[in-house]
């Protein structure tokens, strides 16, 4: 028996409180030593409805490596798990806990208000149908496992969102005779009861298919229920697992496609920051916190006295006269009617990326990040400000974009709206870079004002990495992935410019490439692209508008080779990508449309 505990709190919907769940322990387990451990998946909640499940598989598995480095710690410990969160999350922690040391899991019992099981004896009894049997079948293909113990999980969701053709279709809920419904599960027994059942099931697929393309899970049970399907999926043995998020919304499928679980995430789980780290991140918070306070100084140098007209954002910009013959984005804002006054930095890392929180003005960051983004500045700190001040130029336009993290819902719907919102905050975040460098003294020249935007437009492509997983880098969304194509096609056209009127000319529009080729497909309102799998149907082929509006189409060849770039992306190889782009530059400068014309 275990001497020690670690209580594991999964909030997502809703809070859990620890002087609730600890209530819930016997008298016995209340008098052991125990340490607590929060998962916290609440501030996903943006993105989850936005069917946006980018980087939360690698959250939780973070969050289980220190589980398991906690438990290690505490020695002859148990771990006791209690959750209240999406169904795809809590599978996702159970997949990556295991079931390698020991788990009690609980049910949080809505009637009686309590963590504690209502029943000590099993109360139920679980079957299989469509339980496959015969021969083996070496074909490729999916299967859809259903778990249907609180709810009938119906023919016409599952095909609305997957399809037909499948290898199998097999289901775990109640008994014959007995429906499913909410709280059925209503005992450990109960739970190992299913978790039996499940175990069966995964066992009879992984038999009879050994070829086996994806797992498609849904499922409509308890948590805890949810949580032991996880211990018992085992990613790291097993072809991709697709999850599921239920929701009911009139007009739109019940199910979307949430977390993918899979033995090449796993691989690449990092380790948790060392103490050096801690102290990087520290710092870097320290150069967040100055590069605010240069934010909003310079921007108080553009403001408009009360009563004045309102100029065009880069009239004011007049150490770059330059941008007056150009006029990028005329009706975009002043600076300084963006800039917050007395914006700071939470001390505390986010788990997601970042959030700007208001009224509060708080930058919220993950401690990743800002390593990386660190990192992608060589940890130059004079360079890693300059990085933030671009950072918060562009997404304090986003709020003008209506872009914030409380105005976004759905966003992601509209792919095309973005990549024109994002690319103008670029370009408006570096011009307003290379104006307020200039107005510190440090460059004079027009040669150098352009060698200063081609380092600056070198370091935000650098910084767009750190908003990466670790390589391989295969799926993207098809819109981020095109963004990175078209600022390095951007960074390649600047750096031939043969001026700064020249190099701003090209950021007062945005580029249009892409590839052609690239296996596509959709989670819920997103589309997403693997760039290690190619559309059979179509030759893999690059193309982008000219300067001159002809279209440049490169296809796949010994001198353009289309494959040698994908793999450059997917192992963040930033030269190798540069020098893709400087031969179809060759091209381009072919076909006259290298650079805008006199």
């Amino acid at each position: 028996m275990a001497t020690k505990l670690l209580i594991v709190r999964h909030p997502g919907l809703v809070p859990v409180p620890a002087e609730a769940v600890v209530s819930s322990l016997t008298t016995g387990q209340a008098s052991l030593h125990r340490e607590d451990f929060e998962v916290d998946t609440r501030p996903f909640s943006t993105q989850v409805a936005q069917g946006d499940w980018g980087g939360q598989a690698a959250f939780l598995a973070e969050k289980s490596s220190e589980i398991h480095e906690k438990v290690t710690s505490l020695g002859d410990a148990e771990i006791h798990y209690f959750g209240l969160a999406e169904v795809p999350h809590v599978i996702a922690l159970g997949a990556f806990i295991g079931d390698e040391v020991p788990v009690q899991i609980h049910d949080f019992d809505r009637d009686r208000t309590s963590w504690a099981w209502p029943e000590t004896k099993q109360t139920l009894s679980a079957r299989i149908v469509g339980l496959p049997t015969g021969s083996v079948v070496p074909a490729p293909g999916s299967v859809v496992l259903r778990v249907a113990l609180s709810f009938p999980i119906s023919d016409k969701d599952v095909q609305e969102v997957a399809g037909i053709d499948h290898l199998a279709d097999i289901t775990i809920t109640l008994a014959e005779g007995l429906d499913p419904a909410i709280c059925k599960v209503r005992s450990s027994a109960d739970l190992q009861e299913v978790r039996l059942k499940i175990r069966d099931a995964l066992a009879a697929i992984r038999t009879r298919f050994p070829n086996l393309d994806t797992l498609l899970v849904f499922v409509a049970a308890p948590v805890s229920v949810c949580f032991a399907l996880g211990q018992e999926l085992k990613p790291r043995n097993s072809p991709p697992i697709q999850t599921y998020r239920y929701r009911k919304v009139e007009g739109q499928p019940a199910y979307t496609p949430a977390i993918e679980l899979s033995s090449d995430l796993e691989a690449r789980v990092e380790a948790p920051l060392t103490t050096e780290d801690l102290e990087t991140v520290r710092l870097v918070r320290e150069l967040w916190s100055g590069a605010l306070a240069d934010v909003e100084h310079y921007a108080s140098t553009k403001s408009v006295a009360p009563g004045m007209p309102i100029p065009k954002w880069y009239e004011p910009l007049d150490h770059i006269p330059e941008v007056l013959d150009v006029r990028p984005y005329p009706p975009l804002p002043l600076l300084s009617a963006l800039v917050p006054a007395g914006a700071r930095v939470d001390p505390t890392s986010f788990p997601v990326e970042y959030e700007f929180a208001t009224p509060e003005n708080i930058w919220r960051l993950n401690d990743r990040l800002l390593l990386g983004l660190h990192d992608s500045t060589g940890r130059n700190a004079d360079d890693s400000r300059r990085l933030i001040r671009v950072f918060l130029f562009h997404e304090y336009l986003h709020a003008y974009h209506s872009l914030t993290a409380y105005r976004a819902l759905g966003i992601g719907a509209f792919p095309n709206c973005l990549e024109h919102a994002d690319y103008a905050a670029d370009a408006y975040a570096v011009i307003h870079q290379v104006d307020m460098e200039t107005s510190a003294g440090a460059i004079e020249s027009d040669e150098k004002k352009r060698a200063f935007l081609v380092e600056q437009l070198e370091r935000v492509v650098l910084s767009f990495w750190a908003f990466e997983s670790q390589p391989p880098v295969r799926e993207w969304q098809v819109r981020r992935f095109r963004r990175y194509l078209n600022w390095y096609w951007r960074l390649t056209q600047v750096r031939h410019a043969p001026d700064l009127k020249n190099a701003l000319r090209l950021l007062a529009h945005a580029p249009h490439v892409e590839i052609a080729g690239l296996h596509q497909f959709a989670r819920g309102q997103r589309v997403y692209c693997r760039i290690d799998r190619m559309d059979t149907r179509t030759r893999p082929e690059l193309a982008l508008i000219l300067e001159n509006e002809k279209i440049l189409r490169v296809p796949d060849s010994t001198t353009s080779n289309l494959n040698q770039l994908l793999i450059a992306f997917q192992q963040r190889q930033h030269d190798a990508i540069v020098r893709f782009f400087k031969g179809v530059y060759e091209r381009a400068q072919e076909l006259g449309g290298a650079l805008p014309s006199a």
